[in-house]
This record gives structure tokens, sequence and C-alpha cells, in this order.
């Protein structure tokens, strides 16, 4: 059923949304059980380019069918002991024996925290479960000194004899690392083994969240009504023993998960990469979460000072146009002679960056450039203004900054939340600094996209280039434009990249037309000179789609996967997908030196480390050798980086 009829269908009012609630049967207002799901014509609308959807909607019938029939019922025998003694919390966590699930020859134990809020430094853990088998839990409220139950604790948690089970565990790892508890063998995380299995998300659909999977891989009834009053702010008022439940039903839920992805990994060939190259990382971004980076507030504040009246200064030259409302802004535009491009769902003109910065590409509106890239300039200031300056000051706590990193993108990169760090702007970054007495080290990866698409295609040519110092991208703008070639010309050049990236990330020609309001003819003659430097690389494009048509499966040289037929999907993996295993692999490398190494942030093909000043040389040619070591999955090929030093991010 609809979004709607669906919340229509419930009777108990503060249930979530249909997509976080759909899977459960429940009492309807008619007097009858119904089974909640999406609606048909939903499913019709969404499956030639949402599959994940319809996957779920089978599900749900076929679950639905064995509910009607008696086949199904909610699983009832298990246990969830609350309060219990620290002894019995040791008795409970070290009696292996009565585990049902190892891994990697470790009893895998799985865990829950509640907390009253989101935040490690201002919120309170208040409970945690533990699950040794589907059937028992059992859970404490949180001590608030140090206490036996916080050396019981302590101790279960630091232990090397267990491994230790999570639904996305680096936030519950943070908020014990502040306080003061160290976890040890972090071996499972159902969120991140999900993402393996099934990396495309959906905006209909949180396939990773707990909610989700409970639904699709066990037999748990749905929450109690009381159980929803944990979330969405402060539960101070919520009985500890109701919260101890919760967090009872939730360790439960990971391990069943656990242990159906245990088993989906094996069939996929996916253990592995999730063993080898993701897990391995989780300590050193509980380490980034943790350490957080020094912010100099002062210059932030300076910043926003000085842009204020910059952004004055544009809204005054637009002659009355209200630059902050895009139907002024589109209006104005088109009176101008812009052509504009694109629409918002509800119809409105589109005029984000990303859309400005293609309409000053676009041909016919070269004469409009200027007007256009002031625009651009307003909406970066504002965003300046806003986003980075005014949101950054309020996240600071203790004059540090911390950041929350996640395996976000499909292609397995990393991504930054609360706040986003990916896209910080240059002017600021001089406001991230190193903690006293240390250098600010930025190691970036050099062209790794590109040698990747070299490597994964034996392509010599490009390889050659790369390596021999070549500009790839000059070389391209000299292709495309021939006699007409101006290397001050900015707009080739960005013709040029788009080209070169848009071909290796499966970007057609019409797609490369429409950004530059070129023919398609005109598109296709680029990427065919493209395709001739470079003919290995389309020749092991055309290669890699039609094994994906009989598998349904494109696979990285790392081993990570995306289940897909589509073709850009099928062609961006192997490049972008290989490009997030060199990160890994160089950040699993880092991890092995963390009592010498201390990376502060990940953004993009980049790390960058504080640094002792007296340690700087040793410290470097450290850097260096993790981030530079030899590949096995490129024939042992070593990525070339480039090492800035400085006093800030900035460098």
């Amino acid at each position: 059923m609809g979004d709607v009829a669906g919340r229509a269908f419930i009777t108990k009012e503060g249930r979530f949304q249909i997509t976080r609630d759909r899977g459960y049967a429940y009492d309807t207002n008619a007097g009858r059980q119904g089974f909640l799901t999406f609606h048909p014509s939903f499913i019709e609308r969404s499956q030639w380019y949402d599959p994940i959807t319809t996957s779920v909607w089978l599900h749900d019938l076929e679950r639905a069918w064995d509910w009607a029939v008696g086949n199904f019922k909610y699983q009832q025998d298990f246990e969830y002991r609350t309060s219990v003694s620290p002894e019995n919390l040791i008795d409970y966590a070290f009696e292996f024996e009565a585990y049902s699930t190892r891994y990697n020859g470790h009893p895998l134990l799985a865990m829950d925290i509640e907390t009253t809020g989101l935040n490690p430094r201002v919120d309170k853990i208040r409970s945690i479960a533990f699950s040794r088998t589907p059937n028992d839990s059992c859970a404490v409220a949180w001590p608030e000194i140090e206490n036996e139950m916080y050396d019981a604790l302590k101790k279960v948690l630091e232990s090397e004899k267990i491994g230790k089970c999570w639904q996305n565990g680096l936030f519950d790892i943070e908020f014990l690392a502040v306080n003061g508890i160290r976890i040890r063998r972090y071996t499972f995380d159902t969120r991140y083994a999900h993402h393996c299995t099934l990396p495309d998300g959906t905006k209909f659909l949180q396939p990773h969240s707990l909610k989700f999977m409970t639904s699709m891989y066990t037999n748990l009834p749905p929450y109690k009504t009381e159980y929803t009053e944990v979330y969405g702010g402060d539960n101070s008022a919520v009985d500890v023993t109701t919260i101890q439940e919760l967090a009872c039903h939730d360790s439960n839920a990971t391990l069943q998960i656990a242990g159906a992805l245990i088993k989906e990994h094996t069939a996929l060939s996916l253990t592995k990469y999730f063993d080898n190259v993701l897990m391995p990382i989780m300590p050193v971004l509980n380490d980034m979460h943790v350490r957080g980076v020094r912010v100099n507030a002062e210059a932030l504040q300076k910043t926003k000072d000085t842009v204020v009246p910059k952004l004055r200064e544009i809204q005054e030259s637009m002659h009355g146009v209200n630059l902050n409302s895009t139907k002024q802004v589109a209006e104005f535009l088109i009176d101008e002679g812009v052509k504009l491009t694109k629409r918002t769902p509800k119809g409105s003109w589109k005029l984000d960056e990303d859309t400005l910065k293609e309409l000053i590409d676009r041909r016919e509106n070269q004469e409009n450039a200027e007007t256009l890239s002031l625009l651009l300039k307003y909406n970066d200031l504002k965003k300046l203004e806003g986003t980075y300056c005014t949101g950054l000051l309020k996240r600071l706590h203790a004059g540090r900054l911390h950041t929350s990193f996640s395996i976000g993108p499909s292609t397995g990169r990393l991504a930054s939340s609360d706040p986003n760090l990916q896209n910080i702007p240059e002017d600021i970054r001089e406001v991230f600094l190193p903690d006293e007495g240390m250098r600010w080290v930025k190691a970036d990866y050099s062209q790794v996209e590109l040698y990747i698409a070299a490597l994964e295609y034996d392509d010599a040519a490009l390889l050659h280039n790369l390596q021999g110092g070549i500009d790839v991208h000059d070389h391209q703008q000299r292709l495309c434009f021939g006699v007409e070639y101006s290397p001050e010309n900015k707009r080739q050049r960005r013709i040029a990249k788009t080209v070169i990236f848009g071909t290796l990330y499966g970007r057609g020609a019409r797609a490369i037309a429409v950004a530059f309001g070129v023919s398609i003819e005109q598109a296709k003659k680029w990427q065919d000179a493209f395709f001739s430097a470079y003919p290995a690389i389309h020749d092991g494009q055309k290669k890699q789609l039609k094994e994906t048509q009989k598998t349904g499966i494109v696979r990285s040289a790392f081993g990570n996967i995306r289940q897909t037929k589509e073709f850009t999907k099928v062609v961006n993996h192997p490049v972008q997908g290989g490009a997030a295993g060199v990160l890994c692999i160089a950040l699993k490398n880092v991890g092995m030196y963390a009592h010498l190494l201390e990376p502060l942030l990940t953004v993009h093909d980049e790390i960058d480390f504080q640094v002792p000043l007296d340690m700087l040389e040793d410290s470097m040619k450290l850097i260096r050798a993790c981030m530079s070591a030899p590949i096995p999955q490129y024939h042992q090929f070593k990525f070339p980086i480039d090492i800035e030093v400085g006093k800030s991010w900035k460098v």
C-alpha cells in the first residue's frame, strides 16, 4: 500500500513511516490483521530504476503469504534479562561454549548501546546489552561512576578473546571511547556487511538500517510501542528497564542478521574483502572520530565577517534581484537571454551549484558567462558563510571539530557527516590546525582513478603517459580541439576532463552534449578521440559489460561488488571501487602504526596527519610506505602520492 494508506492502516499512533515499518503484520481499523508493504502500482513504477524495492516487495509478499496461511510466526522463544550483576555479566560473556556463532575463530558477541542523543561528548550512555545466541540477551544500566559494573564492562569489551559484533559500531565505539573503554577485536559490523552485499541504497528504503534488516533476516516481532519513545530526543523520562529491553532486542537482531550476512558473504565471495579490506579500517576511523581536529575559532569568525560585505556587494550589483530567490534569479536570467535547462520535480527552474557550472559551459550561454559566474560566486560565498563558518562554529567542542566517517557511496568510497568535510573550501582550510608542537602532513594520491583505469584494463598507453609525466587532460584537450586548441581556454580543459572522467564513469555522449550545449555527434567525436588514444579501456569496458549482463554482478579488483546491469554503474564501479580499495588498504596500513601516526582526516583520495616536529622526517617516510605499499590486486603496483607539510590543512 502507499505511504499515506499505510499509516492510516495502523491503529496505534506514533509508529514510524511505512518505509521503516514495512514487513510487519498489524491490527487494522477494520478489526482484521494486515501486512504492511508497498502498493503494487508503486512497485510497477519503481522496478525499472529501483530493483532493490522490487526484491524487497517480493520478500514481503512471500512472508505475508506464509503469515496468512499460518506458516510464519514471530519468534517468541527469547529471554531478555535486564540489570544483571557484574558477576553474571562476566559469566555470560566468557562462557564460550554457549555461543551460537563464531567468526574468524572467535565467539561472536553482539552488542548495542542506547544513548540520550547522538553526540558522545555531550550525551550519555543509558544502557548496553549483549547477545550470544538468538534466544537470550542481557543488559545493564550504564554505570555513572567507575565501579564494579564498569570494571566488568571494561573486561568484556576490551577482551581479545571475544569477537565484537555491532550495527553501525563506529557510533557505539566512539561513545565507549569517550567513556574510557577501547574496544578490542571489533570483528563484524552488520551495517557494513550489508553494504557489501547490497551497496546500492534507495530513496524509498534504508537498507542498511537495523529496522530494515531485522524485517528481512529475522522473525523477531516489531518494536513495542514504548520502544519508540526512546528515539527522537531526550529519553531521560523513559524507564531504564524499557531502554535495556530495547537494547536486548537490538543486540539479538544484530546477532541474527550477522549470521545471515556471513552466509551471504560466502555465497557472493565477499568474505576476503570484508575481512581484509573493510573491517581493518574501522579502528582507524574511530581514532579519527575521537581525536578530532583543532580549529581556530577566532580565524573562522573573521572569515565569516569578511564574507558578509562581499555578499552584500554582489547583491547590490544585481539591480534589485533577490539572489536568495531562485524564482527571481531564474526570471532575471531568462530576460538576459540565458537558456535554462533543468527543473525541479515541482517544475521550478533549478539553479544549484552544479547546474550553474553546466550553464556557464554551454555554448549558447557564453555571452552571459560573466553573470552566471557572479551568481556562482554568490552561492559559494553564501555556503561559506552559512554552512561552513556558522555551521562549523556551532559544532566545535573544546576547540575541536569531530566528524563521522562512514562507507557511504555505493562504490565503497568513504564519506563524512556531521559535518561533511568532503567539500570544505580552500578559503577556510587554514583554520584547521595540528596540535601545538606539530605539523600538518597532507598525503594525496596522484591521479589515482586514471592509474586504476590503466591497470584495470591493461592500457599501456595511458599508464605510459601517467608515468611519463604527460598531462593527460592537456593531451585530451589537444585531441578534442585540434587547431582550435588553446592552453589558456578553461572551457576546453573542462570539456577534456569531463570527457575523460565521464567516459571512465559510463557517461554517454548525450550527457556530455547536454552539459556543454553541443551536438551528440560532436560529443561522440570527443569520446572517440579518447578511445582511439586508449583502446584497451574501450575493449575492457565492453568485456566488463558483457560479463555483467550474464551475472548481474560487477566486482572491483578488491572484491567489493554492485549487483546491477545498468551501464553507468557497471563501467563506473571497477574504477571508483578500485580507488576506494586503495584508500582502505592505506588506512589499514596506517592502523598498524597507530602508536606512531595520528591521522586527522580523510577526504576523497587524501589522508591528513598531524606529526610531531621532531619526528617529521621519519613520520613522512612511514606515511609514504603505508600509502605507496605494493598493491597485490594491481600486480604489486605502487601508487604515487604527493606529500605536503605545513602549519594548517591549507598547507
